[in-house]
Order: C-alpha cells, then sequence, then structure tokens
C-alpha cells in the first residue's frame, strides 16, 4: 500500500476509536518535522510532515495512536519504535539536505568571509566542552534577529548562526558560546514535548566568560540591526524549534 493511503487508513482507524466519523490524513511538505490538525465534535482533518513519509508502517501506526491521544488530552510517552526511528542517524542524514531547502535562510556552509564555524567546533571539542559528531552540521544563516542569534534543529543536529557575526571585530568565544549552548540542546536528545529548549545554568556556566559572551552578542547585533533597519531590512525571523 502506499504511503499516503496507509497514513489516511490508519488514521481513520484511530480516529473512529475516539469517535470522530469524518476523518482524513495526508503527508505534507512542511519545512520542520510537525503534525497539524483541524477538527469539529466529530470531524478531523491531519496534515503530517512528509519527513516521515518513508517510515515502516509499524511507525506510522504508533504515531497515529499517539495523535489520537494528544488529541484526546491524554499526555503519553512517544513509543519507543517511534523514538528510536526518528532519533536513528539515519533519519537526519536522509533528510537534512531536503530540511535545508526548505529553510533557505540557512546556508548549509560554515565557512563564512572572516570565520569557520568549525573551528568554533574544533576548539569546543578540544576543551572537552561538547562531543565530537561526525554528524553534527554548523552552518550559518542570513537572519538577524537579536533575541534569535541562533538557531538549531535536534533531529537534523544542526545549528546555524546568523551571519551579521562573521565580522573580523567579533571575537572567537563570542561565536563560540552561541554555539556551544545550542549543541548542548542538540546533543542532549529529541523531546517531542518540547518545543523551545533551555540549557541547565550550571551546564552554561562551563562555558568560560560566558557573561562577557551573551553581553557582546546582545551589543553587537542590536547595533546592526538597527543599521540595517536603516536601509529597509527587515528584522523579523520566523523560528522553529523541534
Amino acid at each position: 500500500m502506499e504511503p499516503k493511503e496507509y497514513l489516511n487508513q490508519r488514521m481513520q482507524q484511530e480516529g473512529q476509536k475516539y469517535g470522530f466519523t469524518s476523518i482524513g490524513a495526508e503527508f505534507e511538505e512542511f519545512r520542520n518535522l510537525i503534525v497539524r490538525w483541524r477538527r469539529t465534535n466529530r470531524w478531523i482533518r491531519l496534515r503530517v510532515s512528509d519527513y516521515i513519509m518513508d517510515a515502516p508502517e509499524s511507525v506510522i501506526d504508533s504515531l497515529c495512536e499517539v495523535i489520537f491521544k494528544q488529541i484526546s488530552g491524554r499526555r503519553t510517552k512517544y513509543p519507543e519504535n517511534l523514538m528510536a526511528w526518528l532519533t536513528d542517524p539515519s533519519f537526519c542524514l536522509r533528510n537534512r539536505q531536503t530540511f535545508l531547502n526548505r529553510n533557505p535562510m540557512m546556508t548549509g556552509s560554515s565557512e563564512g568571509i572572516y570565520k569557520d564555524l568549525n573551528d568554533s567546533y574544533k576548539r569546543l571539542v578540544d576543551a572537552g566542552l561538547v562531543k565530537y559528531d561526525p554528524d553534527v552540521m554548523i552552518c550559518w544563516n542570513t537572519t538577524a534577529s537579536v533575541k534569535e542569534p541562533s538557531q538549531y534543529s535536534v533531529l537534523m543536529k544542526a545549528v546555524s548562526i546568523t551571519d551579521l557575526l562573521d565580522d573580523p571585530e567579533v571575537p572567537d568565544f563570542a561565536i563560540d558560546w552561541l554555539i556551544y549552548h545550542d549543541l548542548c540542546i542538540v546533543q542532549s536528545g529529541y523531546d517531542p514535548y518540547c518545543a523551545k529548549r533551555t540549557v541547565p545554568a550550571k551546564v552554561a556556566r562551563r562555558f568560560p566568560r560566558m557573561m562577557d559572551a551573551k553581553e557582546f552578542v546582545a551589543t553587537f547585533l542590536a547595533d546592526k540591526v538597527i543599521e540595517e533597519g536603516e536601509h529597509g531590512e527587515s528584522d523579523d525571523d520566523d523560528v522553529y524549534y523541534d
């Protein structure tokens, strides 16, 4: 059976258990891994990220079960087979290029004009602050935000830093801090119930000159964003955390 047909069939079977009489489901090319639905009393339509289209039928079964439990207001753990499939390194490697194509603000390259983000990664690994993971991707992005100077995806093992910091005036420790912060989240593992993650204070304090780095980044980007705003550039950003 085709994946889209199987998804629709299983969602219908599961939805009927919860009293829905009109049920439809389809895959959609979302930028990130997400499931959305619209419902009335007995009517529901679901849109599921196509990142999961190639999942085994048993994984689709588990997804359907957990989604309707959530819809009914029950907070339940993601089934082990679903979590194992999503967090297997192959999931990231299969889908990362599609993820980059759908998030064009991420350049996919660590090399800037003045800075190479992989140099920061190496310094963090050498200092024992993070573990080396060959599947991690660190790249620049073209967003301009004081509040969100970096972005990450846990499932895609990706960290991106605003290219406004690709500047000879920016000290290495400032960029190192942003990468350290987001890598701590990426390497802590996937949590489907936590949209925006935080780094525990004791973990954050392991980074030398943390406060200096945070202050520098905030001040530097505030000046940069204001400067670009005067030229009509938008500093709006669309940030998603998986």
